[in-house]
């Protein structure tokens, strides 16, 4: 039979008034703590972790087809090959020391080819060669007075050739015949009004020569050229 509605009421308002005194009778613990649950923190925002900083790029002397510059974190200072003085005036601020000197009346002579008079200006791994209004700088290390030096592309001498061909070099002579070039160019610059001595109908270039040592980078020079006889 169905119990009449008043009567389940009743039992209702009865069960809950139990519940209630319960909860009154039980003790509360000692020193409880009126912090949010484990469960309400863990729903907290997490705090924002600090941005990593960049590490800045190391001083470095870069070499390139039309100069060189001097590339810090804060600034960069550029001499073409066309103004000798600012080469050696360059390399002698990134270094803090001054060149050791020589003049050669007949630079070339001694291999059979006279260039005519030469000033040399060397540091260790590096050296500027002025010989009339230009200069040319050779590279014989991965950096000189205690700073890097580079080309645009980040080859340096100690590189391989993997790196090398990676950066945009191409075969310029494999001078034994092995099937590896030994000479590589890089950085190629066009210079109106020349014309290629191995590129037919094309522009001269300048760029950076990469002497090689079996499979890595032994010199660095800058700048050559495709439109010299010499």
């Amino acid at each position: 039979m169905r119990a009449p509605s008043r009567l389940l009421s009743l039992v209702g308002v009865l069960g809950l008034s139990l519940a209630l005194a319960a909860c009154a009778s039980a003790p509360q613990a000692s020193g409880a703590s009126q912090s949010p649950s484990p469960a309400a923190s863990a729903d907290a925002a997490p705090s924002p972790s600090p941005t990593p900083t960049a590490e800045p790029e190391p001083d470095a002397i870069v070499v390139s087809s039309a100069g060189i510059a001097l590339e810090r974190a804060d600034e960069t200072e550029w001499a073409t090959y066309d103004d000798p003085d600012a080469v050696v005036q360059l390399v002698t601020g990134a270094t803090g020391s001054a060149p050791e000197y020589t003049h050669e009346e007949h630079w070339g002579a001694e291999t059979g080819y006279d260039f005519g008079p030469r000033d040399l200006y060397e540091w260790a791994g590096f050296s500027v060669s002025v010989n009339g209004e230009r200069a040319s700088v050779a590279v014989d290390a991965a950096a000189t007075g205690g700073i890097g030096i580079r080309t645009d592309a980040g080859v340096a001498v100690g590189s391989d050739r993997e790196v090398v061909v990676a950066a945009g070099a191409w075969d310029e002579w494999d001078s034994d015949g092995d099937g590896a070039a030994d000479y590589l160019g890089l950085d190629p610059l066009e210079v109106p009004g020349t014309t290629s001595l191995t590129r037919p109908d094309a522009v001269g270039i300048l760029y950076v020569l990469l002497v090689m040592d079996g499979d890595v980078v032994r010199q660095i020079q800058a700048p050559g050229n495709d439109f010299s006889d010499l």
